[in-house]
């Protein structure tokens, strides 16, 4: 076992509704999710994002989201993926017999992706491996902390084990996400910089690369400062004025602008992400979706409406 994990809370659940809800959300008078509609178009998802910050008021759709919270999870629409998918067996999804392989690695940062990485390789009957871990990023900075919670005590076993099995696997495409907001070293607490975080993702971009091998970034999405489905719920008639974030958030800074150059100087390919989700301020609410379903990770039904235009952000590397 690599690593320990610190399973986030869920709101409005406890531990009991997590275990039964497993395939048993109508039963426990919990809605089921209705239908995805199509994947939007970009076109179609920049007029969603611009829209969004008129939004005020919950929809019907939008209703039925905040009653069935779990379907929003990764965790819980992904059953096999657990509490971490780890070397040196990954998590399989796309067409397992395929034999060429797409890898999704990093943190939950990099799990909230995993529609998009299906579907991905569906289009390309590729098979997807999947390697995350909780609260394991990327880089490898000593004394690595956020200042919410703490890194995973075996994060860098996870790390070397991960890319030694990824080399093993010799995929077409490596997908590398993680989250890089309030990331302090220890003792301290003191901020990461911008060049630090640019050079360790460099050695870790560059030890997974080959000749064979391709890799592709995918910006961490702008954090809100709370829980936005929380505070739909609670202001459900004046959604901006009490949900809505700045873009970049002042108070969850992220990496973006390192993880940017840490692309261009590894020459791989770099998934904007942050005009999906955000123009001025960032909406909880785009369309008909809440966007994430915590603080920080892509809620699934959003993230698989993303899924057309992740691909194409993708045409470069695939």
């Amino acid at each position: 076992m690599l690593w320990r994990s610190r399973t986030p809370p869920l709101s409005r659940f406890g531990a009991a509704l997590i275990v039964l809800c497993m395939g048993t959300m109508s039963w426990l008078g919990v809605a089921a999710a209705s239908p995805s509609p199509a994947p939007g178009t970009p076109a179609q998802v920049k007029a969603l994002v611009a829209a969004s910050g008129k939004i005020t008021m919950v929809s019907p759709a939008v209703a039925q989201e905040l009653s069935a919270e779990l379907t929003l999870w990764t965790r819980f629409a992904y059953p096999s993926v657990g509490l971490g998918c780890l070397p040196p067996t990954p998590c399989v999804f796309g067409d397992a017999s395929s034999k060429s392989t797409i890898v999704l690695f990093g943190d939950s940062h990099a799990l909230m992706w995993l529609p998009d990485a299906i579907a991905a390789a569906t289009a390309r009957k590729m098979r997807v491996d999947l390697f995350w871990a909780p609260t394991c990023p990327l880089v490898a900075i000593p004394g690595m902390s956020f200042s919410d919670t703490p890194v995973a005590s075996n994060c860098s076993s996870y790390r070397t084990a991960a890319i030694a099995r990824i080399k093993q696997i010799s995929p077409v495409l490596v997908i590398l996400g993680e989250r890089t907001f309030h990331a302090i070293t220890t003792p301290g607490n003191v901020p990461i910089s911008s060049q630090r975080w640019t050079t360790a993702l460099e050695v870790t971009i560059n030890t997974i690369k080959t000749r064979h091998t391709k890799v592709a970034l995918i910006e961490d999405p702008v954090a809100f400062t709370h829980n936005p489905d929380q505070c739909v719920a609670a202001h459900q008639t004046a959604i901006q004025a009490h949900c809505a974030v700045k873009s970049p958030n002042p108070h969850a800074l992220g990496h973006q602008a390192a993880e940017r150059a840490a692309a261009h100087a590894t020459g791989i390919t770099f998934v904007t992400t942050i005009p999906w989700f955000c123009t001025k301020s960032c909406s909880p609410v785009i369309g008909n979706y809440l966007v994430h379903f915590d603080q920080e990770h892509v809620s699934v039904p959003y993230a698989k409406y993303l899924s057309t235009v992740f691909t194409q952000a993708l045409k470069g590397a695939l």
